[in-house]
């Protein structure tokens, strides 16, 4: 993940975490076959991002309130921890993207990604799958 992703994820997740059936606002005219995932991968994408948006609302506030240097620093710090959760969930940080896109134009993924949210109960600094 770059750190122009971190911001696109931190942005994303507020959708996520905001108004979830709102991803998927708009369904495209695919231009190739849609790429599937399986409930094992979506699983693993909705821990991650529970734990990938903990870590982004840790962070926010230290930013808002520091410098340009300490932002960057934050920024990358914030990098490492976010890419270590979603390798944790066993998901590389471009299948996370891929996923995250997804979820953000196709309702089926969407709807996949909400139910693994809502069926879960995230206790902070544990993973449950």
């Amino acid at each position: 993940m770059t750190q122009s992703a971190v911001m696109t994820v931190l942005l994303a997740l507020t959708g996520v975490f905001g108004v979830p059936l709102t991803w998927a606002q708009t369904e495209a005219a695919p231009t190739e076959p849609a790429a599937t995932y399986s409930d094992a991968e979506l699983k693993s994408f909705a821990a991650a991002a529970v734990e990938v948006h903990r870590i982004n609302s840790a962070y926010l506030p230290k930013m808002a309130e520091a410098d340009p240097d300490e932002q960057r620093q934050l920024e990358q710090q914030a990098l490492r921890d976010t890419t270590a959760a979603v390798q944790k969930q066993g998901l590389t940080s471009d299948r996370y993207d891929e996923i995250l896109s997804a979820a953000q134009t196709r309702i089926e993924v969407a709807k996949k990604v909400e139910q693994f949210l809502n069926t879960k109960t995230p206790h902070p600094g544990t993973t449950q799958l």
